[in-house]
């Protein structure tokens, strides 16, 4: 080894200590700052609960899946009001189920403040926060503690004591409605089949309808596709992007869906028969959703508002479990390691009472299992590629043709034209 890579090597493990040790040191401040969060009795009563708050402040995603749960409380009598972004709640405007919602901004500390406020003002008699994942959102977990209510449920969190309920969740490869389907366990209501309900206003439905009205041709049928997930690593290359409309468009009039913005980097890369339909909100799409034939998608929420009307779907997924690297990578190994001790700290700093006792399943969550479609309609597609944008166009072209020949095999039905 020539003496240049010893110093490399020398100034990894040391960069890989130094983050250690930050991690570390962030942890024991977080942990500190808890001794200051209100601590709430454990002596309570589930069965007097009637005004329930469910704290979702995450992605579109994770708000239709918990349209399940929403749905099973507000038929078990119970009074269900909800927190999250706007962008969440927006898609929840027409639900039937919800008294009331609220909406959480922690864009500034400012606007944190103002929404933990807000949130103070209603008295509940449990609220839960919804999340299981391992990462740490302290503003959120911030938002979570201050809520005015008796009961405190969340996941994981036998460790901080604002939690006076702790669910004990740990299962990496299970589909997100097991998860949830512990809050009715935790209230003794009877799961239904956790489907999923999404609803639209008459406007939004018309516009939709009218939109379909304008593009239909004969009995071809609509296809939409959106290349562009919530995260860059989920979202096709122009070239990508080319090849799978080059492919749906022997099935059936294609309509690629998005944002004005993204749709215009796009409209000269697709061909003068592909449609596209520019949305300001997520509102829009759900209605266009329910009246197309077929959906195909990266993953996103796309997928599961296609799940929602049991439409045949076909999703591209990414394997995002990190891998061991080589044990000659040594730059990759302490990144890896990093990675790693990092998960565990944020495991030990919410549960590690409950870890300590009882040796849970720790390992990382498994993306592709967990946020499945929640459908027998759907074909799901897992590459092996992070991110999507370099899955090679030879397997992407493969697979995909694939997949359309056995979701319409499968559900007995001829696209073509």
């Amino acid at each position: 080894m020539s003496l240049k890579q010893k110093v490399r090597e020398l100034n990894w493990k040391r960069n890989f200590a130094v983050k250690k040790l930050r991690l570390v040191l962030k942890f024991k401040f977080y942990k500190f700052i808890t001794l200051f969060f209100p601590r709430r009795s454990k002596d309570f009563d589930l069965k007097s609960c009637k005004k329930v708050l469910l704290i979702r402040n995450d992605r579109i995603g994770d708000m239709v899946a918990t349209t399940s749960i929403i749905r099973s409380l507000a038929n078990a009598g119970y009074d269900v009001y909800i927190s999250s972004r706007k962008s969440s709640l927006d898609i929840l405007e027409q639900n039937p189920y919800i008294k009331g919602s609220f909406v959480y901004d922690d864009s500034s500390l400012i606007k944190l403040f103002s929404s933990i406020k807000t949130i103070r003002k209603e008295r509940f008699d449990i609220a839960i926060e919804m999340r299981f994942n391992r990462f740490i959102d302290f503003k959120n977990l911030t938002f979570c503690v201050y809520t005015n209510t008796t009961i405190l449920a969340g996941f994981n969190k036998s460790s901080i004591p604002a939690f006076n309920i702790s669910i004990p969740y740990y299962e990496p490869n299970k589909h997100v409605t097991n998860q949830l389907g512990l809050v009715l366990d935790l209230l003794n209501i009877v799961r239904d089949d956790m489907h999923y309900e999404l609803y639209s206003n008459d406007l939004q439905s018309k516009n939709a309808q009218n939109f379909i009205d304008k593009i239909k041709v004969d009995d071809r049928k609509i296809i939409l596709f959106n290349p562009f997930g919530s995260q860059e690593v989920r979202c096709f290359s122009n070239e990508q992007l080319k090849l799978v409309c080059d492919i749906i468009s022997k099935y059936g009039i294609v309509v690629v869906i998005g944002e004005k913005r993204k749709l215009e980097q796009i409209s000269n890369l697709v061909s003068d028969d592909i449609i596209t339909f520019d949305s300001a909100s997520i509102t829009d799409i759900v209605p266009l959703v329910r009246l197309s034939d077929m959906v195909v998608s990266v993953d996103t929420s796309i997928v599961h508002i296609a799940s929602c009307f049991k439409k045949k779907t076909i999703a591209f997924y990414i394997d995002t479990v990190p891998k061991k690297p080589n044990s000659n990578n040594k730059k990759a190994t302490y990144n890896y390691n990093l990675m790693m001790s990092k998960a565990k700290l944020e495991d030990c700093f919410q549960d590690r009472l409950y870890i300590i006792n009882n040796h849970p399943n720790q390992s990382t969550l498994v993306n592709h299992n967990v946020w499945s479609p929640n459908s027998p309609y759907a074909k799901q597609i897992i590459f092996d590629f992070d991110p999507v944008s370099t899955i090679p166009l030879n397997i992407l072209e493969t697979e995909t043709r694939e997949a359309f020949q056995e979701i319409l095999h499968e559900n007995d039905i001829n696209l073509n034209l």
